[in-house]
């Protein structure tokens, strides 16, 4: 059902699409641009 798949989605969603608080890049890859800066 939609319900129990729903926790999945917004995993999905949170790890990979973008946010504007990162400069609409996914956490995937502002962490990569932060790590390439260091």
């Amino acid at each position: 059902t939609v319900m129990a798949r729903l926790p999945e989605w917004i995993e999905d969603y949170n790890r990979s699409h973008p946010h504007k608080g990162l400069k609409m890049k996914s956490p995937w890859e502002y962490r990569a641009e932060l790590a390439s800066n260091e």
